[in-house]
């Protein structure tokens, strides 16, 4: 619970986001949609699959249960994903995803237990361009486009 508050007390919503990138996949993909599901953390997934439109998911096989409808999608090796989900209970190879990553690829880092040690690993990851903490989970991003940001935002 103690965390959750730190959490809420730093973020933020849509105002102020001075990335586009973020702001979109916020206002348009998170916020304007309808909810897919109960779960928030599913939810969140679900949304951000609609958004985003990969044709390729890497889903580790912890979560592929939940994500069931996306079979068509999914691929074995991270190197032909356009998007990676992860639970972060894999914090140990989560930079050696980021390290394998290229700048088109987007990871979503699902929030088994919120971890603050995981966030500050990956703030100071220099590979991570846009990190975004949504509490619930974080969208991980080496996108060349823009400096490096990061964002705590409430879904």
């Amino acid at each position: 619970m103690f965390s959750y508050l730190k959490f809420w007390l730093k973020s933020s919503n849509q105002h102020g986001l001075h990335s586009p990138f973020v702001y979109n996949y916020l206002t348009k993909g998170l916020y304007e949609t309808r909810n897919l599901s109960g779960n928030k953390q599913v939810n969140w997934v679900l949304k951000s699959i609609d958004y985003f439109e990969p044709n390729k998911i890497y889903i580790t096989s912890e979560l592929q249960n939940e994500f069931s409808e996306y079979k068509e999608c999914l691929t074995e090796t991270i190197s032909q994903a356009d998007l990676i989900i992860v639970k972060n209970n894999y914090n140990d190879c989560v930079d050696e995803i980021i390290d394998v990553m290229n700048s088109k690829q987007l990871l979503l880092v699902c929030n088994q237990k919120y971890d603050s040690r995981l966030q500050k690993k990956m703030q100071t990851n220099e590979n991570v361009v846009v990190l975004v903490d949504f509490y619930v989970g974080s969208l991980v991003s080496k996108r060349t486009e823009q400096l490096k940001q990061n964002f705590f935002l409430r879904l």
